[in-house]
């Protein structure tokens, strides 16, 4: 009997399993049990270094940084352009802006009549090299004699001519000043121009209505 006693000390007692790991248990677990529990597990992940195209891997947190780190944080958009902003602007204020500038000017090369264009410095320099100094620099003088020029305005010219060979009495009484072609001279507002008889000394150039004519310096412009 004694041998017996010994032997069954050495015995494992019946073992009672667990069919699920249970928290404070010292029972062994059925291999169902672990499988089951094992299947609701994540089985050992491969990480990406870096964000990969197709990978289901979770990525690294070193390699999210990375990643982060090369692109463009959230813009602050301006509605308008901001001088000193380093902030971008949004199209409809870029087109607002826009609207508010001159177009693309189209220069014409000479004055063009019609054309709303402005004229380069060289074409306006060009014209105006053409036309007539102001009267103002040419020389007066009190009277006229044969080798006088006067300066007359026709049609928005300036015309030079030569007093003994333009500028003749006209009729017996000598009284209109006319051109050798045989054209009354008129002043601006259309007067003819009169040789005033009425003088003893030199006849003095009048208007129909019998203003005397004067020269720049308000003298009397008389015919030699």
């Amino acid at each position: 009997m004694k041998a017996n006693a010994d032997g069954l000390v050495r015995k494992q007692d019946t073992l009672h399993f667990d069919d699920v790991p249970t928290a404070g248990s010292n029972n062994p677990v059925t291999s169902g049990g672990i499988h089951a529990s094992l299947a609701q597990k994540q089985d050992k992940l491969t990480f990406d270094s870096a964000p990969t195209a197709g990978s289901s891997n979770p990525v690294t947190s070193g390699g999210v940084n990375a990643a982060l780190a090369n692109k463009q944080n959230a813009l602050t958009f301006d509605n308008a352009p901001v001088a000193d902003s380093n902030n971008v602007v949004t199209s409809g204020g870029v087109y607002s802006a826009l609207q508010g500038k001159q177009n693309t000017l189209t220069f014409d090369n000479e004055p063009t009549a019609g054309s709303s264009n402005p004229v380069t410095s060289s074409g306006i320099h060009a014209a105006l090299a053409g036309k007539q100094n102001d009267l103002t620099q040419v020389p007066t003088v009190e009277s006229l004699l044969e080798t006088d020029y006067l300066f007359l305005e026709r049609d928005g010219k300036i015309y030079k001519i030569r007093a003994s060979a333009v500028i003749i009495p006209s009729g017996d009484t000598g009284d209109v000043v006319e051109t050798e072609s045989g054209d009354t001279l008129l002043t601006e507002d259309g007067q003819e121009i009169l040789i005033d008889t009425g003088w003893d000394y030199s006849d003095a150039v009048t208007t129909e209505s019998g203003e005397q004519l004067l020269t720049e310096g308000n003298e009397i412009l008389m015919i030699d």
